[in-house]
């Protein structure tokens, strides 16, 4: 039982890694941005309930938290996407940076929520963040 588990698992990480290996250096930056852009609407919808009273902080706190997580992992895809072309590498970059900015912003949220900081401030910040990686999506699709 124990080999067929193991098995599975080393099939599954092969699929993934084959799956990830042939995809395109903009696809994966494209991707990013969008699990970005996912990541920091949710931090900002956490904001706006926590600010109107119809979020406990907790759960905002826990919000902001998994969108942080969640930041990481994109930015961590992007830094990990080797470009073939200039145009590449500057969309890499040009991510890169949005994304380190998103991850600054939904940091300054975290504290906020805990007390450090100002809610209002944080919450412009994020909405600044989301509407710079929204720009870029907008820029990948045409």
């Amino acid at each position: 039982m124990r080999r067929r588990v193991g098995a599975m698992a080393a099939t599954a990480l092969l699929s993934i890694v084959a799956l990830t290996a042939c995809t395109s250096p903009t696809a994966r930056v494209d991707d990013a941005v969008d699990q970005s852009i996912a990541a920091i609407a949710s931090a900002r919808i956490a904001l706006d309930l926590q600010g109107d009273g119809r979020m406990f902080t907790t759960t905002a706190s826990a919000t902001v938290t998994d969108a942080r997580r969640e930041l990481i992992g994109a930015s961590r895809s992007v830094a990990e996407t080797d470009a073939t072309t200039a145009a590449e590498a500057d969309h890499r970059d040009e991510t890169q940076a949005a994304v380190t900015d998103a991850i600054v912003a939904v940091d300054s949220a975290a504290d906020a929520l805990a007390g450090v900081g100002d809610l209002d401030t944080a919450l412009r910040e994020v909405e600044h963040a989301e509407s710079v990686l929204r720009d870029l999506a907008k820029e990948d699709a045409s």
